[in-house]
C-alpha cells in the first residue's frame, strides 16, 4: 500500500507489480476514492531504480488514453518504492510522488 500525491494531494493506492527475468517489471495499479484509476504497470529495475509507466483510461473521458512516468528509487531490501512521477491525465502533465511500502 501508499499513495500518489498530485499537486499537494494525497491519495491512496496501491501497486501490485512482479519482476521477469532481465528486471522486466509488471503489473497493475490502482487509486481509490475520490479518484477511481485502474492502469497496467509496465517498467523495469536497474540497481535500485524503477523506471515506472502507468497507462489508463481516464474517468469519463472517452478516447483518452492517460499515463503516469517515472524514476523512482527503490530501498530497504525491495520494501520500499519512492520518487517523482509526471502525470499526463488528457492535459498539460502535472508533477507527483509516488510511495509505496510493504
Amino acid at each position: 500500500m501508499g499513495y500518489l500525491s498530485v499537486e499537494a494531494q494525497s491519495f491512496d493506492a496501491s501497486l501490485d507489480v512482479r519482476t521477469d527475468a532481465g528486471g522486466s517489471v509488471r503489473g497493475s495499479f490502482r487509486v481509490g476514492s475520490p479518484y477511481e484509476i485502474e492502469g497496467r504497470v509496465r517498467g523495469s529495475i536497474i540497481d535500485d531504480l524503477f523506471r515506472i509507466t502507468v497507462t489508463y483510461a481516464s474517468a469519463g473521458r472517452d478516447g483518452c488514453e492517460s499515463r503516469i512516468e517515472g524514476i523512482l528509487a527503490v530501498s530497504e531490501a525491495g520494501r520500499v518504492v519512492d520518487g517523482p512521477v509526471t502525470i499526463w491525465d488528457c492535459g498539460d502533465p502535472l508533477s507527483g510522488r509516488m510511495t509505496f511500502r510493504r
